[in-house]
């Protein structure tokens, strides 16, 4: 509207200014109102979720399991995860959570799909995201609309939501994607019933999600749980960037014998940004999961922030072993 009522001598110079300013409200007016549907948006009612999921598992059978979720408030909620030899209780507090987990790294799977309902609580969208595109899709005759943006940190995401009503249906983050489906009403909001999430088009879980009201909750399923993990539980954490990344060696066995493989490594990030307790969650084999082990544990960060202050977290890294021919 600004283009408009300035003098035509300059209207050619500030054109593509104003074209990249309503690509940038556009998406943000969408986003906004996909965030306008999301469990924790606006102070929500106090709520229970409960999904039964299966994980898809390469050369063995599937694996079904449970999610539980109560929430009161972000300083305020019990989960509880149970898959295969997977049990994990999680306790938010004031600027506090903690963790008592049966493994001693969480597997890829249930942290994919702790990020499946974390979208639906929160998108986290920070305003320093540049929108990359805008387009419509259809998906089972749906018409989506989607926005495409550069984090500030991180890789390039993708958000579609049903046209209709605004619920959540696909988000696109690197090479994952979570599918939302079936959308029904809760507390003012449209929220989908069932979950896909898809690696690289291979289907690796599938979720029923149930949501209803949290009447009241008993005071002991916030105690802190015995040999728990302390973490902090910050709603607004800053990923510390990459201050030296030591690139992997291709092992000389694997490149002779054409081994390609994608290795996921667990590790916790401390406050100083040194990665410790590095585990491997996804493997592609022996030398493959040494050969990035190696290089990862010579990486340093910045620490991740909560308000300014360095925080302890957990994170993944996944390392691509592919050869050119």
């Amino acid at each position: 509207m600004r283009v408009v009522i300035v003098r035509v001598l300059t209207l050619i110079i500030l054109c593509s200014f104003s074209v990249g300013e309503s690509k940038q409200e556009r998406g943000w007016a969408l986003l906004q109102r996909c965030l306008h549907e999301t469990l924790n948006n606006a102070n929500p009612t106090p709520y229970a979720l409960h999904a039964t999921f299966t994980f898809a598992r390469p050369r063995a059978d599937p694996a079904p399991g449970t999610y539980k979720l109560q929430w009161i408030s972000w300083d305020r909620w019990r989960r509880e995860i149970k898959v295969g030899n997977l049990l994990e209780i999680a306790v938010g507090g004031k600027s506090k959570k903690w963790i008592q987990r049966s493994l001693d790294a969480e597997p890829l799977l249930a942290q994919r799909l702790i990020t499946s309902i974390e979208y639906l609580q929160d998108l986290h969208l920070d305003t320093a995201d540049q929108i990359t595109k805008i387009n419509t899709q259809k998906r089972s005759g749906v018409q989506l609309q989607c926005v495409s943006y550069k984090r500030v940190v991180g890789l390039e995401r993708t958000l579609c939501f049903d046209d209709r009503n605004g619920s959540l249906a696909l988000v696109r983050d690197g090479l994952w994607d979570f599918e939302y489906s079936q959308p029904k009403e809760f507390d003012g909001r449209f929220l989908p019933s069932t979950i896909r999430i898809s690696n690289q088009g291979h289907l690796r879980m599938e979720a029923s999600v149930n949501l209803g009201t949290l009447d009241s909750m008993d005071a002991t399923r916030c105690d802190v749980p015995l040999k728990s993990q302390e973490w902090s539980n910050c709603e607004k954490p800053v990923p510390g960037k990459a201050l030296l990344k030591v690139p992997p060696k291709y092992p000389e066995r694997a490149r002779q014998d054409h081994v390609e493989g994608t290795v996921v490594l667990y590790h916790v990030m401390e406050t100083d940004g040194s990665l410790q307790n590095l585990k491997v969650i996804q493997s592609a084999g022996a030398d493959l999961d040494q050969a990035a082990m190696t290089a990862v544990k010579q990486w340093k960060y910045a620490p991740t922030t909560c308000e300014g202050t360095p925080i302890r977290v957990e994170s993944e890294t996944q390392i691509n072993f592919t050869l050119s021919y």
